[in-house]
């Protein structure tokens, strides 16, 4: 039995934002490598011993994705140890990236490349099935672990690889040494060059900033100010009227002249705290989220999302608090997200708490989720612990 046979991979480009639970931006790339009877090909592979995915592109093009491979796409696979790095590691699975140069980068000489990227591993447990309306069975994917890695500079060197080494307990990949299984790793890879580029296009539709490679450095500068934002904590906002009525439909009614305190110079702002609005104005300004905001901060400016008529940035949101899910506030995010529909919370949260159950099961945490006394979502938490929180849901 050859080895190609045992791997399998697909390629997902171009996806849609709210396909999955991380926000699929037209800068960010996915790929989904299936390793098919993982419990056996992880066997022959002992300690130390690594293999790797096939090679796999992402288009270098944000407006050109799926359309074709191109000179100037960029190319990447995926290292896998399934025993471990070394001694040390071996109760681990070791995950990394790899960037492999293309003729244009070997001819410009290029160094390296800048990317931030994100993990997401599946066991695609063949025991655990849901019966569908044709009385078929279907594997369920089941969450073990979704990481995050902050902007890393990839080099080219044969040894260069980036992730982690001990990226999962083996004993969560394999709960029940018996079982039979599939491991899926899907990896998320984010252009920011591409995404500036993108979002200074100058067809992109209102609130979409046609102007980011410019507006953000007028954030927090008082220059070309003429409209000013006060608070009842005493502190104030300064901004420009063009820019936040080009971003935003709510803040260009306000500002238009169709309500009385648009018409004035400095306006006080009673229903939103000082914290929030300034998260607003530093995404409306360059189209993203500050750095080190806490919790609090991401759940009130999400509820203010809606209301401001900004989706995506009620999605980014969405997606910051669901990266930083863990033991203290999973039941915080899971409420939320029942509380406002949201899948990306529900599923972060619930694959969160179901991959830890036994963890978690006697926790206060997890009295307040019971306690919350709407059966339907206690029903869906049971369900996501029996059947795994399903990839439908996370789309």
């Amino acid at each position: 039995m050859s080895m190609k046979w045992l791997f399998q991979q697909s390629r997902h480009a171009a996806e849609q934002p709210q396909q999955n639970n991380k926000l699929a931006t037209p800068d960010q790339f996915t790929f989904t490598w299936t390793v098919r009877d993982y419990h056996e090909v992880a066997d022959l592979y002992p300690t130390g011993r690594w293999f790797y995915s096939d090679s796999f592109v992402e288009p270098n093009n944000p407006q050109q994705k799926g359309v074709g491979l191109d000179s100037s796409d960029y190319l990447w696979r995926m290292c896998m140890y399934p025993n471990g790095v070394s001694q040390t590691d071996k109760n681990y699975l070791g995950l990394f990236l790899k960037a492999i140069p293309t003729d244009l980068e070997r001819d410009g000489n290029s160094s390296g490349r800048e990317r931030t990227y994100a993990f997401e591993v599946y066991r695609l447990e063949s025991s655990i099935c849901s019966s569908s309306a044709l009385g078929s069975v279907t594997p369920t994917p089941v969450l073990l672990k979704n990481e995050k890695f902050s902007k890393t500079r990839f080099g080219f060197g044969s040894d260069q690889v980036f992730g982690r080494r001990q990226f999962l307990k083996l004993s969560e990949v394999y709960p029940d040494p018996t079982s039979k299984f599939d491991l899926i790793v899907r990896v998320r890879i984010t252009n920011e060059e591409n995404a500036a580029l993108l979002a200074s296009s100058t067809d992109m539709p209102h609130g979409e900033f046609p102007l980011a490679t410019q507006i953000p450095r007028y954030f927090d500068d008082d220059r070309f100010c003429d409209v000013e934002f006060t608070f009842t904590c005493g502190s104030r906002i300064r901004a420009h009227r063009i820019i936040l009525a080009s971003q935003s439909k709510y803040f260009e009614s306000l500002l238009s002249g169709q309500w009385v305190e648009g018409r004035n110079k400095i306006i006080p702002i009673k229903e939103i705290d000082y914290e929030i609005f300034r998260c607003v104005m530093f995404y409306l300004y360059t189209g993203k989220l500050e750095e080190n905001l806490e919790l609090d901060t991401l759940k009130s400016a999400y509820m203010k999302a809606d209301m401001l008529g900004l989706e995506t940035f009620g999605k980014l949101l969405a997606n910051r608090i669901a990266e930083d899910v863990n033991v203290d506030n999973w039941d915080e995010i899971l409420l939320l997200g029942w509380q406002m529909g949201d899948t990306c919370l529900k599923s972060a949260a619930m694959g969160f708490a179901t991959t830890r159950w036994e963890e978690l099961k006697s926790t206060e945490n997890m009295q307040r989720v019971v306690g919350c006394g709407n059966i339907d979502w206690i029903e869906e938490l049971i369900s996501a612990k029996i059947f795994g929180v399903h990839e439908s849901s996370r789309k």
